[in-house]
């Protein structure tokens, strides 16, 4: 499977550049998503935002349980949704995905439907059945996390993409909550990040994996790449937050004995 290609990435994170900005949260205006898909052949369904009452309520829940560790302030939003030229465009790329996506790739996205917790444990070298306060550490950065991801789902409420086109059909159950941002983007970026403070010399390798989750997401046909860069960036947000909390990371120092000595210390930042 191809990774997001340098063009298409550069544009999803040129919006999101656009589009963030440091205002309070619940100030910011709601910018619908206008409808004209149907142009240059696109099989639009017309609708411009997500309905709320098609959101499971453990995932509106979510978006009310406040974070822990970090204020409801401490990570930047988007002001407002894609517009319609870029959600076309990205809805070719997910039909040529689609067009390209065989049964090994449909087996390893189905594999990171659940808990990543286990696999980027796994990722890094460990066995999460045997590192129970790197389990904590990992739980409780993806509790404040998931704040932050739900309360942009529900506020922006973008349509999932077979939503906004009938020619995407997904290859997995789409999760009951707005596409935007990818919450397996963020997860990935958090836990890349915060396993990278455990064990620095997987780094890369991590990062990479958190790069690729997000990618398979489009794949699967329930993410825009526009939702992937906005995850991650969210996740990368949360994160760094974290590291930079003594508090928090406390968790981190009763998990580091868990791992064998690293040659190269964590970066806290």
């Amino acid at each position: 499977m191809n990774r997001l290609s340098t063009w298409r990435a550069g544009k999803a994170l040129a919006w999101v550049a656009r589009k963030t900005r440091a205002s309070a949260f619940w100030a910011l205006p709601v910018v619908a998503l206008p409808v004209v898909l149907a142009a240059q052949g696109a099989q639009a369904l017309t609708p411009d935002r997500y309905s709320r009452s098609d959101v499971a309520p453990k995932f509106a829940k979510l978006a009310q349980a406040l974070p822990v560790w970090l204020s409801r302030d401490a990570v930047q939003f988007a002001m407002g949704l894609p517009d319609a030229a870029l959600t076309h465009t990205e809805i070719t790329q997910l039909l040529a995905l689609q067009g390209k996506r065989t049964a090994a790739d449909v087996q390893q996205i189905k594999r990171e439907i659940g808990d990543l917790v286990p696999l980027f444990v796994h990722k890094a070298g460990g066995n999460a059945a045997k590192v129970p306060k790197t389990i904590a550490y990992l739980r409780h950065g993806l509790r404040d996390l998931d704040y932050f991801l739900f309360a942009e789902k529900l506020r922006l409420l973008r349509p999932r993409p077979h939503q906004m086109d009938r020619r995407i059909r997904p290859c997995i159950a789409v999760p009951k909550h707005p596409s935007f941002p990818s919450g397996h983007g963020g997860q990935a970026r958090l836990l890349a990040l915060l396993l990278a403070q455990l064990v620095p010399n997987q780094a890369t390798q991590l990062e990479n994996y958190a790069q690729q989750v997000g990618v398979r997401r489009e794949l699967a046909g329930v993410h825009f790449a526009s939702d992937t860069v906005e995850g991650l960036r969210i996740g990368n947000a949360v994160a760094q937050q974290l590291i930079s909390s003594p508090r928090f990371m406390q968790l981190h120092d009763a998990a580091r004995p868990e791992w064998p000595p690293q040659p190269v210390a964590p970066v806290r930042r």
